[in-house]
């Protein structure tokens, strides 16, 4: 260490006063470098040291998944729902850049894809992929596990985290348009949100129709996206009858 108000190097740090001077066969380490100066002779014209400069060692550690999130939303049977899945490598500065390896685990008829199934994750740092995990369209409704393992390619070391997929066979739909009335030959764009214990539903068809004030309908299809909405647009024609029309949305879970 330096003494205040000096440009010495205290090379006894652990005793006190301003010793610098390092006694012949004494050692001065620093482990920041790290560095040991060992004092072989001295006489009144001078010293001779031995300077050893040392490597750092790479100390190796498990590293840590993580998927996110933790809870995918409520899907429909057969819809492919995305993951985060995260690789943080925990070993020491010194040591290299490792590859890690990625297992997906999914109920047996599933369909799991990693974006990228190896990832090189400097020590310290994290990296990150996708997986996409599909339920088959005969799935029934609940809760499902999913998982990922990672590997180090050079230690061997692993980790493991999972996250849950959701089914969802019973339904809410929420039907609204765009404006409360319209002309003929005006556009008409109808809406559905699709629910399933108050969480939007991805994935899910959607049957809409509309019913003129005469009987007659038009029919549209759609598939909800990650919000759970869908929507469709019908044109009326000049010759419609005026009056009051009816909107309705079926939804079912396999999109």
């Amino acid at each position: 260490r330096l003494l205040r108000g000096s440009e010495l190097l205290d090379a006894t740090p652990t005793t006190s006063g301003a010793n610098e001077a390092l006694s012949v066969g004494r050692s001065y380490y620093d482990p920041a470098v790290p560095v040991t100066i060992t004092v072989l002779s001295a006489s009144g014209t001078g010293v001779t040291v031995s300077v050893q400069l040392s490597a750092p060692t790479c100390t190796q550690s498990n590293p840590t998944v993580a998927m996110s999130p933790s809870n995918g939303p409520p899907s429909s049977p057969g819809t492919s729902v995305p993951y985060t899945v995260t690789v943080s490598n925990n070993d020491s500065s010194a040591c290299a850049a490792t590859s890690f390896n990625l297992q997906a685990s999914v109920p047996s008829g599933w369909t799991a894809i990693l974006t990228n199934p190896t990832l090189t994750v400097n020590p310290g740092t994290s990296a990150s992929t996708t997986l996409r995990v599909t339920s088959p369209s005969s799935a029934s409704g609940g809760s499902y596990p999913v998982g990922v393992t990672t590997t180090s390619s050079s230690s061997g070391a692993s980790a493991s985290a999972s996250a849950s997929y959701v089914v969802a066979t019973s339904l809410s739909v929420a039907m609204s348009t765009d404006q409360s009335s319209y002309t003929r030959r005006q556009w008409v764009t109808m809406m559905a949100t699709v629910s399933a214990n108050g969480s939007p539903v991805q994935g899910a068809s959607v049957n809409f129709t509309m019913t003129k004030s005469n009987g007659t309908s038009m029919t549209q299809s759609a598939t909800t996206g990650t919000n759970g909405s869908a929507s469709v647009r019908f044109q009326t024609k000049r010759n419609d009858p005026t009056g009051t029309y009816q909107g309705r949305g079926l939804a079912t879970p396999n999109g």
